[in-house]
């Protein structure tokens, strides 16, 4: 396998693009355990938090009523009930409350497979990111929500397809350009098994960016129906295309 060599600089920025973690598949019913409650509620979010966190919640709020409908309509899908926002006061309790055996700093929110839930600390507590990273990182998780809401068997959905698609959604294409350049300077563009390795691996080696630029160029080329129907069945991926893979991956490296 290659790994995309990208220096420090540009590896910090990567790191705190996104901030998804591998959670559990538990409800967050023992938020009561956290001593959190709602706080807020806004047409379509429900936020629970303590009461010392709750400045952070219009903010949030906001952001990600602005974006609602597009990604839906987007996506081409509907939600049936309220998502619940939880917020946590700190990184660690975060971690604990979503199991998220992962404890690196970059790992900042996370949303629950099958029940309309997002988990995040606070942003005004976290460590590294900058408060305005947090408004784009709740869209992008409510953005799995949504793909998820399309095929309900995430794991079967391919991480390159799952987190570009989240991260094309929430618009962080910070650093995106910048990855690219160099990697086709170095002849070192990511292949597909590249793209479908351990969360660990993928982050490090750039691949929210590398999986949003390949989202954008489905989206331009191919259109949001068949980016849909990949979501729903990815093992079709040649007959949804019309192209292999193999064929794919260098017409995406060829027009970059």
């Amino acid at each position: 396998m290659r790994k995309t060599k990208i220096s420090s600089v540009i590896l910090a920025v990567l790191l705190l693009l996104t901030g998804c973690g591998n959670v559990n598949d538990n409800s967050s019913s023992d938020a009561e355990n956290f001593n959190i409650v709602q706080q807020l509620e806004t047409e379509h979010f429900s936020f629970f938090s303590k009461d010392e966190d709750m400045q952070c919640l219009k903010d949030l709020s906001n952001s990600l009523e602005d974006n609602y409908t597009r990604i839906l309509n987007d996506l081409d899908t509907s939600l049936s009930k309220k998502v619940d926002i939880y917020i946590y006061t700190d990184l660690n309790t975060y971690h604990r409350a979503a199991n998220i055996s992962d404890t690196s700093t970059h790992v900042v929110g996370s949303a629950l497979p099958g029940y309309n839930v997002i988990q995040m600390v606070n942003p005004s507590n976290a460590e590294l990111l900058p408060y305005s990273d947090f408004m784009k990182i709740i869209v992008h998780e409510f953005a799995h929500t949504a793909i998820m809401s399309i095929n309900t068997d995430v794991g079967t959905i391919p991480k390159w397809l799952n987190e570009g698609t989240a991260s094309f959604e929430a618009k962080q294409d910070d650093g995106v350009e910048q990855l690219i350049s160099k990697a086709k300077s170095s002849n070192n563009l990511p292949s597909f098994i590249d793209l479908e390795t351990d969360s660990e691996t993928f982050s490090k080696n750039g691949g929210y960016q590398f999986s949003y630029s390949i989202i954008d160029y489905i989206v331009k080329t191919y259109g949001y129906d068949k980016l849909i129907a990949l979501i729903k069945s990815p093992r079709d991926f040649e007959n949804i295309l019309g192209v292999s893979k193999d064929d794919f991956h260098k017409q995406w490296i060829a027009q970059l």
